[in-house]
């Protein structure tokens, strides 16, 4: 399908903030609230691992503060 453009479910900190324009310290900042959801790909006895983000939990709550219009799915 020509123009339509499908979001992965999962990317980390740069996709995240490149579809939503959300800071990286702002991602850490809702997910430390629990207003959204991530997972870390790390291996046992690493230091370091790859912190990946929930991209459907941050559009519902970019949706749920929408304001103005129609909502999404009413005609």
């Amino acid at each position: 399908m020509r123009g339509v453009q499908l979001r992965p479910e999962w990317g980390d900190s740069k996709t995240a903030s490149q579809i939503f324009c959300i800071s990286r310290a702002s991602l850490y900042r809702l997910h430390a609230e629990g207003k959204i959801r991530s997972t870390s790909l790390k291996e046992r006895g690493k230091l370091k691992g790859k912190r990946l983000w929930d991209l459907d939990s941050i559009a519902r709550l970019l949706e749920k503060g929408a304001t103005g219009g129609e909502e999404r799915g009413e005609a």
